[in-house]
């Protein structure tokens, strides 16, 4: 490597920062807001030492809970905060920084504009860099964020920094796991698949460990190695090292990728198709399916994973926080005057249901990134419609966010009911009670065709917008929005079935809305130029 190859750099990060600032901006708030709303929340509900001891040694005692969420280090306010936020932050942290990365280096490739750049004054890898640069960046501020934080809810100091700087390295970690992916992938669905995967299996590893008691596990993973941190406990400074090293070599490991592959290809290059299309891909829509089947089956397998956890966990969840009058207050608010089982299930609902719409999301922008890949165009050159390769791609986003939420609601109804000892009663309410944001989630979704077809452009505001309703949601939950602002959020208008609420309208009025979005988005791209 020379100087020469990384000229450049400062330039295409101002360049990265002033194209995504408000991405990036969205990213650093809601990790705070959540910071925020865990801290009150708890601070709230456990208001004596000895309240939080028992809700501690309760909690260590659930062999499920501690395998899904971790081990509650020590009966501290502030081992409780970094246990509750540790799991959100982890996933938050890990997927946005290497969705980053990948944004900046693989999907610049596939469109064409990185080779633009790279005829200029530019370095071969001032790209990566630049990218890795910018994560790094916003790790480092959401960190220095969350000390200030922390520390002003009076949270003791050392515990504080140790757990920001924990979120931070993770994020950094994960951030070079999506250089190397954007280096060894030949298009960018694989490349978020390989570094989504990672992701995944990095935390499945920190899980059977926690829950089987085979510490060792736990070293061989940087989810294991952010909970061996220990905040709030043992404090363990020297862990970062581990992380500084992975990092490091991760990183060089991308470069090392990188001088060894042309550019627009990966280490792993794509295979050759046949000649010829099989009889299942000769229509816009098996072409749609071929192109989103992945996606929508690793989202399958997370909810079916998550609706067997959380089924089983609970009911001895909501045992064990009934005894607190605080907690039942809050799940009064989100729920209604439903038993605590029921409430705390309304809890997980909410979290899936945004997750639920991150998949909407990607499956319904999928159009965007084919015109952007002057994919659209080779197709549209047939004798295909626009509206059916349109439609094509609508269908599999709706279904597919239907099909999420049924598995989701058949395999948590099934181990809740099991839970419960009544599984022909529990299973049916819990399938409905998921199913029913399905009609909020195509609301979103429709939002994010109607920018497709008439502001391409602004199709990023659609994820402005799953943010805004989810600092709408938590903004609620620790009453500093009010009603009329709650109003906005689609998912304030899901009916909570689990507490008897079997309002059909609401349903039937946001479905109705879905349709006149997507219906203007179909129009509008059948009116507009192909970018």
């Amino acid at each position: 490597m020379k100087m020469e190859d990384f000229t450049g750099i400062g330039k295409l990060v101002r360049l990265n920062i002033r194209r995504d600032w408000k991405l990036l901006l969205a990213w650093a708030l809601v990790i705070s807001l959540y910071m925020v709303v865990v801290i009150t929340s708890f601070i709230d509900l456990y208001t004596t030492p000895q309240m939080i001891t028992q809700f501690v040694a309760e909690t260590n005692s659930s062999l499920a809970e501690v395998a899904l969420v971790g081990k509650i280090l020590s009966p501290t306010l502030g081992a409780l905060i970094a246990w509750k936020a540790g799991l959100p932050m982890y996933i938050l942290g890990g997927l946005a920084s290497f969705l980053v990365v990948i944004k900046y280096t693989r999907t610049e490739e596939d469109t064409g504009r990185l080779e633009l750049v790279s005829s200029m004054a530019v370095g071969k890898y001032a790209g990566l860099t630049a990218a890795l640069i910018v994560a790094f960046g916003i790790n480092l501020v959401i960190a220095a964020i969350a000390i200030a934080i922390l520390l002003g809810f009076g949270i003791p100091a050392a515990g504080s920094i140790a757990f920001a700087l924990s979120i931070a390295v993770l994020g950094c970690f994960f951030a070079s796991v999506g250089g190397i992916a954007a280096q060894v992938c030949g298009s960018t669905g694989p490349a978020r698949a390989f570094a989504g995967g990672i992701l995944a299996l990095a935390y499945l590893v920190r899980m059977v460990a926690d829950g089987t008691s085979i510490s060792l596990l736990s070293w061989v993973t940087p989810a294991g190695w952010m909970e061996q941190v220990q905040p709030y406990s043992g404090n363990n400074w020297w862990i970062f090292a581990l992380f500084i090293v992975a990092i490091a070599v991760l990183t060089a490991l991308a470069f090392i990728i990188s001088s060894r592959r042309d550019l627009d290809t990966g280490l792993m290059p794509q295979r050759p198709g046949p000649a010829t299309a099989s009889p299942g891909l000769r229509s816009s829509l098996a072409l749609a399916w071929r192109l989103q089947r992945s996606m929508l089956f690793a989202f399958t397998v997370v909810f079916v994973v998550c609706g067997v956890l959380i089924g089983l966990i609970t009911k001895a969840a909501a045992d064990q926080m009934s005894t607190n009058p605080q907690f039942m207050e809050l799940l009064a608010r989100i729920s209604g005057n439903a038993p605590a089982g029921d409430s705390f299930f309304a809890i997980f609902l909410v979290i899936l249901g945004f997750v639920a719409t991150i998949y909407a999301v990607l499956a319904a922008l999928k159009m965007r990134s084919e015109e952007n890949e002057m994919h659209a165009d080779v197709i549209l050159a047939t004798p295909v419609s626009r509206l059916r390769w349109a439609a094509g791609n609508v269908a599999i986003t709706l279904v597919g966010t239907a099909v999420i939420l049924m598995v989701f609601g058949l395999v948590a109804g099934a181990t809740y009911g099991v839970s419960m000892g009544n599984v022909g009663s529990e299973l049916p309410r819990v399938f409905f009670a998921a199913l029913a944001y399905l009609p909020a989630i195509w609301v979103i979704a429709g939002i994010a065709v109607a920018l497709f077809g008439l502001l391409p452009r602004l199709t990023i505001l659609s994820w402005g917008v799953l943010v805004v309703c989810v600092l709408i949601e938590l903004g609620g939950d620790i009453k500093i929005v009010g009603t009329s602002i709650m109003g906005i959020s689609p998912f304030d208008h899901v009916p909570m079935v689990l507490s008897g609420d079997n309002s059909i309208l609401p349903l039937v009025g946001l479905v109705i809305l879905a349709a006149v979005l997507i219906s203007a988005g179909l129009i509008g791209f059948q009116r507009r130029d192909i970018s």
